[in-house]
C-alpha cells in the first residue's frame, strides 16, 4: 500500500456528537439502566476478556470449581485458577490478547475507510461504539464486578472517555482534509485499542482506593524504553493505594506502559498480585 494521504470528506463529529452516537452519554446522565445495558451489549460480543469476565459472575466454591477455572474472590480483589491466584504476568496476557484483537477490529476499519466501503461517519460511529464497549470491559474486569460499576468507576471511565472522543474527532477531522497518511491511519488506530488497557488498571486502583486498607509498589521495568513520566511515579517501597499513580494514566506511554504495580494489604506482608 503506497503512503499517500487518502482525503475522505465527510461529515466530522465532536466528541459531544461521539458521545451521543456511542451512547456513552448515558455516564454523563448517570443513566444506569441504560449502562447495565451497553454492559450486557458489550460482554456478549467477542472479546479477549471472555475468562476474566465469566470469572466475575462465579462465586469462588473452591470445592466444586474445576482447578483450571478461573475465578475472582472480592475479597482480596484477586483472580484464581482453583487456589492459586493468578500471577500478574498471567492477566497481563490476556489484557495483550483482548488488546491484539481490538487492534486488528481497528485497523481493519481503517482500511475499509481508506478503500472507500464505509463513509467518514460510520467509521466515527464504530468506533466510538466499540471504544466505549472496549472500555466498559476492561473496568468491569479490573473493578471485579458484574454487579455494576460503582460512582468512581463510571467518573474515571467517563473522563477517559472524554479524551479518547475528543482525540478521535481531531482525527476524523485530519482525515477529512487528507492530513494523514494511510500507514499512519492504522498506526493510530492501533493506539486506540493499546490504550483500553489503561481502563483495567485504573479500575483496579479504584477499587482498592475505595476498600481502604491496600498498599501498593510501583517500579519501572528494567527492560522499557520508558516515557519521560513514568519515572516520577515510582514508589519508595509500599505506599498507600491512593497515592499510587496507574498504569497507563498521566503518562505519554498510556496504554503501553509497562511500568509493574504490586499491591498488598497494609496489615499483611504477604504480596497479593
Amino acid at each position: 500500500m503506497e503512503d499517500a494521504n487518502p482525503r475522505i470528506a465527510g461529515e466530522v463529529f465532536s466528541a459531544d456528537q461521539l458521545l451521543i452516537e456511542s451512547g456513552a452519554i448515558a455516564i454523563a446522565d448517570q443513566d444506569i439502566a441504560a449502562i447495565q445495558a451497553a454492559i450486557a451489549e458489550a460482554n456478549a460480543e467477542p472479546n479477549g476478556l471472555s475468562q476474566l469476565l465469566a470469572a466475575l459472575v462465579l462465586l469462588l466454591l473452591i470445592s466444586s470449581v474445576p482447578s483450571n477455572r478461573l475465578t475472582y474472590r472480592q475479597s482480596d480483589g484477586l483472580y484464581y485458577r482453583g487456589r492459586r491466584a493468578v500471577a500478574i504476568p498471567e492477566i497481563e496476557q490476556i489484557i495483550g490478547r483482548d488488546r491484539a484483537n481490538t487492534t486488528e477490529r481497528y485497523r481493519r476499519q481503517v482500511q475499509e475507510l481508506i478503500d472507500g466501503n464505509i463513509t467518514l461517519a460510520d467509521w466515527q460511529r464504530f468506533m466510538a461504539s466499540d471504544l466505549y464497549h472496549s472500555h466498559l470491559r476492561m473496568t468491569q474486569a479490573g473493578a471485579g464486578t458484574a454487579a455494576g460499576l460503582n460512582a468512581e468507576h463510571l467518573r474515571r471511565l467517563g473522563d477517559r472517555l472524554s479524551a479518547e472522543f475528543t482525540a478521535l474527532s481531531g482525527f476524523a477531522a485530519a482525515i477529512a482534509i487528507g492530513s494523514v497518511s494511510a500507514i499512519a491511519m492504522l498506526a493510530r488506530a492501533s493506539r486506540y485499542a493499546t490504550n483500553t488497557g489503561a481502563s483495567y488498571y485504573d479500575a483496579e486502583h479504584a477499587i482498592r482506593v475505595s476498600q481502604g486498607g491496600w498498599q501498593g509498589r510501583r517500579s519501572l521495568d528494567p527492560g522499557a524504553d520508558h516515557c519521560p513520566e513514568c519515572p516520577g511515579y515510582v514508589t519508595d517501597g509500599f505506599v498507600a493505594a491512593a497515592e499510587i499513580v496507574p498504569k497507563g494514566d498521566r503518562c505519554s506511554c498510556r496504554g503501553n506502559c509497562r511500568c509493574l504495580v504490586i499491591w498488598r494489604r497494609s496489615l499483611s506482608e504477604s504480596v497479593l498480585g
